[in-house]
């Protein structure tokens, strides 16, 4: 597939539509906007690009809200991330963290988020979406001692807890901590024991969530 023509009247109409909104919310950013467009993406991700703008400006409008410029710290990676997401669910996550930016009522100055965001799938999204909905205690796999773990209430793989853990948007619950004491009685670190494939999400869990969802 060829490098999209900034030029095209296709391309052009697409800008069209959200012209007005990318002046408010990026400023003189816009014209670079176009050229990192022109220079190096592909229709396909243009195209997810505007159809994601253009929910973040109906966001807006749904909303009445108040918008400021986003910082270019997060405008880029979310401009890289949300051009490869094709999937519905975690589209309307970008847009809502887009809106969530350039909401001028909200204090959102963390621009990790996107980087973040765009090393979800699906069903990771959905698993700490879902640990935060049914709280501590609500994710955990049964365990068969013969064949191994199987899926619990939230299916998931290990490769997905891995990442979910990695990116420090899971944690393992803690089932207990025990003082630790040297010979002399002073204290040194707890011994902490863990929950058997039971997680939970964690403070930046939420406070990313938060910032991928909005309140109507």
């Amino acid at each position: 597939m060829s490098e999209i023509n900034i030029k095209s009247s296709t391309v052009e109409a697409g800008i069209d539509l959200v012209k007005g909104f990318l002046n408010k919310v990026i400023g003189p950013s816009a014209d670079e906007f176009g050229l990192m467009m022109s220079d190096n993406l592909k229709m396909r991700r243009f195209k997810n690009q505007l159809k994601n703008l253009n929910r973040a400006q109906e966001i807006c409008e749904e909303q009445n809200i108040s918008t400021k410029q986003i910082n270019l710290k997060a405008l880029f990676p979310y401009l890289e991330g949300v051009s490869l997401e094709e999937d519905p669910h975690l589209q309307e996550m970008w847009a809502n963290l887009f809106v969530n930016y350039v909401d001028s009522e909200k204090n959102l100055t963390l621009t990790v988020y996107p980087d973040v965001l765009r090393q979800l799938s699906t069903n990771e999204a959905k698993i700490i979406q879902y640990s935060l909905k049914n709280g501590p205690g609500s994710l955990y796999r049964f365990l068969d001692f013969n064949t191994g773990p199987y899926d619990g209430p939230m299916p998931y793989s290990d490769e997905e807890i891995s990442n979910l853990m990695r990116l420090s948007l899971l944690e393992d619950e803690i089932q207990y901590k025990l003082p630790k004491l040297d010979p002399n009685g002073f204290g040194k670190d707890d011994i902490v024991v863990k929950k058997q494939l039971r997680y939970k999400i964690t403070e930046f869990g939420k406070e990313f969530l938060k910032a991928c969802e909005r309140n109507s």
